[in-house]
């Protein structure tokens, strides 16, 4: 197997303007406003309004936004989400630092003896170190664990505990987790004619890649996105068995290392496997393996720009296997840092050869 180099692509995909933004009052300085009751200067915050219809995400950001503002930042007794990172490397890292020569990827490190038994170590530095933060009264609950592309949890804190949790021991560094809006897609004809293509497209507006010797073939993409329907057209064909990255049995082996399988104690091949062209499926948000859209088709669109065919759709690389990620919860607002991450590790492990993420602007701060 060749090497393969992970290409995490980042794709802010709101293609409307953002209803509203966030900006700090003041002259030269972005602290301007009353000070609090132990002497701290907060930062003032003013929403501009375009008075453009707004989502129900936006909604639920302009809530939180008020919210903050209102109370000049959180106040002590509010529950907020954490990513606590600790002191030892992750897999990745290791991998990168002492075993890049000795394996190909970092999946394949991380399925091998010495991967797991790093893994098993992590694990043991990480639970010791919960018990403690626990018994101090910091954690609330833990809702996610990392070992792969960063070392530490995700857990529910009272705002007041944070300072104290960033000086724990063994603490590296501590973020407060973001929510982040459906990504929209382009909602009327006015939107596609405001955007001007240098480039050969096809009447669809996907780039004409019919003149690049290159088809995706034996390669695989991993989409975080908002939900897909993979009954739809433009995922229906069958890829040869010579020309691709994963067989069933390949995800089969590879299922019971994954964050899929450690949230969903059900799961099983049958249920994440849905053909060829889709060898792996899971909603990393809800924790199922139904990846459904219900109120975005935006991860659909991705996906058939990706490497989708039919009648009508032609997309880049047609011949490449789709992962798909949803990592937007069916039925409340927004996508969360740990669930992403839940995702990005999955992907990682799988061994993708690249990772496009559609999330739409940051509620939080």
């Amino acid at each position: 197997m060749k090497r393969k180099i992970i290409s995490i692509c980042l794709m802010i995909a709101l293609i409307s303007v953002s209803v509203f933004t966030l900006a700090a009052c003041g002259n030269q300085s972005a602290y301007d406003g009353a000070d609090g009751a132990d002497g701290a200067v907060f930062q003032n915050l003013r929403i501009f309004n375009t008075g453009l219809h707004l989502t129900q995400d936006q909604v639920a950001s302009q809530i939180k936004a008020d919210y903050l503002k209102q109370n000049k930042g959180y106040l002590d007794s509010d529950k907020i989400v954490v990513m606590v990172m600790l002191d030892d490397d992750a897999l990745i890292d290791d991998y990168i630092d002492n075993y890049s020569g000795q394996y190909r990827s970092v999946a394949e490190y991380a399925s091998s003896d010495v991967g797991n038994a790093r893994k098993a170590y992590l694990q043991a530095k990480r639970n010791f170190a919960i018990d403690r933060m626990s018994k101090n009264g910091l954690l609330e609950d833990v809702k996610c664990t990392y070992d792969t592309i960063l070392n530490g949890f995700a857990a529910t804190i009272e705002y007041g505990n944070l300072r104290l949790l960033e000086n724990f021991d063994g603490v590296k560094t501590v973020i407060i987790s973001d929510t982040y809006n459906h990504p929209q897609s382009a909602s009327s004809d006015s939107d596609a004619k405001s955007i001007t293509n240098l480039v050969d497209i096809y009447p669809t507006g996907i780039f004409d890649s019919s003149s690049v010797p290159y088809t995706g073939k034996r390669t695989s993409v991993a989409i975080l996105d908002s939900g897909f329907d993979c009954d739809h057209t433009v995922f229906d064909m069958e890829l040869k068995a010579d020309e691709i990255s994963y067989t069933k049995e390949d995800i089969e082996n590879l299922l019971g290392d994954t964050n899929a399988a450690k949230y969903t104690s059900d799961i099983d091949i049958d249920k994440v496997y849905v053909s060829s062209k889709i060898p792996f499926a899971y909603d990393y948000a809800d924790k199922d393996t139904n990846v459904d859209p219900y109120d975005s088709e935006h991860g659909t669109h991705v996906a058939g720009i990706i490497g989708g065919k039919d009648s009508v759709i032609t997309g880049v690389a047609v011949d490449t296997q789709l992962v798909l990620m949803k990592v937007f919860p069916d039925l409340s607002t927004g996508g969360k840092t740990e669930d992403i991450l839940l995702a990005l590790e999955d992907a990682v492990l799988l061994n993708v050869d690249c990772i496009n993420m559609s999330l739409g602007s940051s509620c939080g701060f």
